[in-house]
């Protein structure tokens, strides 16, 4: 190695030192550096922070206008499904109480378990429907929701007298009892109804002596659990009724070839089949927006939101 070279390296090292001391002495511009990221992250995090709560607030309002979008479709559903009930008995031949007329006296069955129905959304829907909210204090309208679940429940017990009085008809041929899948979920069903019904009862309509908060809180925690629960069991019940009618009147048509096309042939299957089709759409329909309704966004969307 030359002198040149020698001197070049020296003055390279001679360098990096006097860097490196100027770095030392000089702490603050380090410190400037990472105070100036520092409040440069905090900026972005607070900007994140109001980005998620303006979304949080646009999400929140968005749901509570389509709840009450549904807390008025689903009662306008229940009404058209109680008018095409009437008009699906009219198809099976109307309604009767005489002994020899058994299948006439069955139709009391599927008209008032509808209206039950019909009766059981309004009674859902009460305490979160704001045309009544704003106009009755809540003890009336613990009133309205007790007196339409007590009315859904009266139609119940008849249209079960019917089932019994037109099987058990003599003149008419007696006919097997609680032998369907159907009859065995709206047993169970009818039974959860009835423990629902009197448990509401024995906690919110007796007086605190015989209540005490705390049971009365314990309570309302299976009660607003229930009551949807066995709302869309009821619901689920009447599909399955509905179609078990629908296969003792024999909705198949006759076809000579390959159906590819059964949307076509619609106008061949017979009208009360058509007529059952769209009350059980509309007991459908009813059902999921009454849930939708009625189900708590709010909590769990803060929840999702915390963690």
């Amino acid at each position: 190695m030359n002198e040149n070279t020698l001197h070049r390296s020296k003055n390279a090292l001679d360098l990096k030192a006097s860097r490196q001391l100027n770095r030392r002495d000089r702490p603050g511009d380090e410190y400037m550096s990472t105070n100036a990221l520092l409040e440069d992250g905090a900026e972005r995090v607070d900007e994140d922070a109001n980005s998620s709560e303006d979304h949080h607030e646009v999400t929140v309002d968005l749901i509570s206008k389509l709840q009450e979008s549904s807390y008025t479709i689903a009662h306008i559903l229940a009404l058209a499904a109680m008018l095409v009930v009437i008009w699906w008995i009219n198809t099976l031949g109307g309604l009767s109480w005489k002994r020899g007329q058994a299948k006439l006296v069955f139709n009391w069955h599927p008209l008032l378990m509808v209206a039950s129905f019909c009766f059981m959304t309004v009674a859902s829907l009460s305490f979160r429907f704001s045309f009544l909210q704003q106009r009755l204090d809540r003890g009336r309208l613990k009133v309205v929701h007790g007196s339409a679940w007590l009315v859904a429940a009266l139609c119940a017990v008849v249209a079960l007298l019917a089932v019994f009085r037109s099987h058990n008809d003599a003149k008419s041929g007696f006919v097997a009892n609680m032998y369907s899948f159907h009859s065995w979920i709206g047993a169970a069903v009818i039974l959860l109804y009835a423990l629902q019904f009197f448990v509401g009862l024995f906690s919110f309509a007796f007086p605190p002596r015989f209540v005490t908060p705390e049971i009365k809180a314990t309570a309302l925690l299976f009660h607003v659990f229930a009551g949807p629960l066995i709302y869309v069991l009821t619901a689920t019940t009447i599909l399955l009724g509905i179609q078990e009618k629908e296969g003792f009147i024999g909705c198949a048509y006759k076809v000579e070839s390959a159906d590819l096309f059964p949307f076509l042939n619609i106008g061949k299957i017979p009208l009360p089949c058509l007529v059952g089709h769209i009350l059980g759409f509309l007991v459908f329909s009813t059902a999921i927006t009454t849930s939708f309704a009625l189900h708590n966004f709010g909590s769990r969307y803060e929840q999702r939101r915390v963690n």
